[in-house]
């Protein structure tokens, strides 16, 4: 199900608002965003950038780095149940094992003080992102 939200991110002086945006990790115009730059320059020092910050800051990038989260399970061989056809043709990187911690700590901070996180309490979906994120955890957390 898709949703329209205000994104209330504080960038420089603006608010920008976002196009539809759902519940699954690349239902959002930014994470998509964020996987094209991947595929444009596919690398672990580009994921290692998006999970260093992902809500802290006003460049901060919450839906870039749930996106960076299932990129790092999608190379690790541990998609979700529902594949995202959006992994598909994806670059094939080495990655240090270390990432997976730091994604599942980065989709932590999302998950529990973010604006993201904010945005969809104002929604009946709030559940339902948790879940995914939730899911996406387990995964990267997965032995």
């Amino acid at each position: 199900m898709l949703i329209f939200l205000q994104k209330r991110r504080l960038s420089r002086s603006s608010v920008k608002n976002m196009g539809a945006w759902g519940t699954r990790s690349f239902e959002n115009d930014q994470a998509m965003d964020w996987l094209d730059g991947f595929r444009d320059a596919p690398s672990e020092r580009f994921i290692t950038a998006t999970l260093s910050d992902p809500c802290d800051s006003a460049d901060s990038d919450p839906e870039g780095a749930i996106a960076a989260g299932e990129v790092v399970s999608y190379l690790c061989g541990i998609p979700p149940e529902v594949p995202h056809d959006e992994l598909k043709g994806l670059p094939w990187i080495s990655i240090s094992p270390f990432l997976r911690r730091d994604a599942a700590r980065a989709l932590n901070r999302v998950m529990n003080s973010s604006w993201l996180r904010s945005s969809w309490e104002e929604t009946e979906l709030l559940d339902a992102w948790i879940a995914e994120i939730t899911d996406l955890q387990r995964r990267l957390t997965k032995q």
